[in-house]
């Protein structure tokens, strides 16, 4: 049986060997070995074909030229034992205009939803956001309305969670009434809200 430091020397001997056989600009000579496999993990770069996947802390997002109010985010929760992933990226301007972006990922149905945000409400760390399904992995979600809460809590290890509703189908400017929605404590992630006044 091999000693724990004889095993490491070959481990890193293979090592080695591998990358000695690699060429810097096309990539591997031979197929991925079983090895390689379980060290590249691919990214998900789309999340519905052709969409994107929303990163709210993106430069792309970084405008804030003319903005009053934001809020951006993105994380996970549970609901039961099901997985609800979310990202979204809302901004008031001061010609009047909302813009922002959301996408859901609802394991339970399941079902994923990107939209376009068309109404923000900010007070205080608490935002409103509502927006129209564009794309959907169930089709009749298609224009239909999405309304959520945010709650900022801070930054940083000595901060509470921060919250997110589930986003109820309710017409976007709905938002507007600001509706009371129980949050969940997102398990991951962060959510910012910016308080114009």
């Amino acid at each position: 049986m091999l000693s724990k430091r004889t095993r490491l020397a070959v481990l890193c001997a293979a090592a080695i060997a591998a990358c000695d056989s690699v060429d810097s600009i096309t990539g591997p000579s031979a197929p991925p070995s079983a090895a390689s496999d379980l060290i590249s993990v691919p990214i998900e770069t789309e999340f519905l074909p052709g969409i994107p996947v929303l990163d709210p802390f993106a430069a792309i997002w970084a405008d804030d030229a003319g903005v009053n109010e934001s809020a951006r985010g993105s994380g996970h929760f549970h609901i039961g034992t099901a997985l609800r992933t979310f990202a979204f990226t809302a901004k008031s301007r001061s010609d009047g205009t909302t813009q922002g972006q959301f996408q859901i990922d609802n394991r339970s149905i399941p079902a994923k939803d990107h939209g376009t945000v068309t109404c923000l409400v900010v007070d205080g760390n608490q935002a409103w956001i509502g927006g129209i399904i564009t794309h959907s992995t169930v089709p009749e979600r298609i224009g239909l309305g999405r309304v959520w809460r945010v709650i900022d809590n801070g930054e940083g290890s000595g901060s509470s969670p921060d919250q997110v509703t589930v986003s109820d189908i309710l017409p976007p400017e709905t938002c507007r009434l600001r509706p009371f929605q129980p949050p969940e404590n997102i398990e991951a992630g962060n959510i910012q809200v910016r308080d114009g006044s």
